[in-house]
């Protein structure tokens, strides 16, 4: 398993944001795997779907395409790719874009790719918990429970998504699969996926 937390710092005395400290701690650890620091990404919402994802997809493609190989025990690769594009448009319109450019970067057929974005529906079974100290500072905590934890402890970044040039949010993601694990809007709030 992995465990992340988020440490928001929010006075109660006054308006100033919220300070954000990330902390990972991973279980116990796969030997067939190496470890590699987590670099955070920023993402622009500005650009188009292909463009903003680009540097994240190509630093971990060969660790994405491992973690698809793990996945495949899961979903055969042979039934994802009988998916048609005309259901997963219409499965989530919004995300299509991001799910057609993300199927391009990788060079992979579009129902692989939208089927490694619903293992975590599929899989998981996460927790989190958020907590306040004497002093007033907030913990949010969560597990991530996913078998494919190799693969996994090389994936997991923070990035920071940015539109018009401000910051929006940053939160915890696994390069190739869309939307926020975990998440905080500096200075409002923070949110986790279980």
């Amino acid at each position: 398993y992995i465990t992340i937390s988020s440490q928001l710092h929010h006075s109660t005395s006054s308006m100033e944001p919220a300070t954000i400290k990330y902390e990972c701690k991973w279980g116990e650890p796969d030997p067939t795997w190496k470890t590699k620091p987590s670099k955070v990404y920023k993402i622009n919402m500005d650009l188009p779907a292909k463009d903003r994802w680009n540097e994240i997809i190509t630093d971990n493609h060969d660790i994405i395409m491992q973690v698809i190989k793990e996945a495949s025990e899961e979903i055969p690769l042979w039934l994802a790719k009988l998916t048609p594009t005309s259901w997963i448009r219409n499965y989530h319109p919004k995300l299509f874009e991001e799910i057609e450019a993300l199927s391009e970067l990788l060079k992979l057929d579009i129902g692989i790719v939208f089927w490694m974005n619903m293992l975590y529906e599929l899989y998981t079974y996460c927790t989190s918990i958020i907590t306040q100290d004497k002093k007033g500072n907030i913990y949010h905590g969560r597990n991530l429970d996913w078998d494919m934890r190799g693969g996994l402890a090389n994936m997991y970044h923070v990035v920071e998504f940015h539109h018009q040039g401000k910051l929006l949010y940053k939160g915890h993601v696994v390069p190739g699969c869309l939307g926020i694990l975990s998440g905080v809007k500096p200075g409002a709030f923070a949110l986790s996926i279980n």
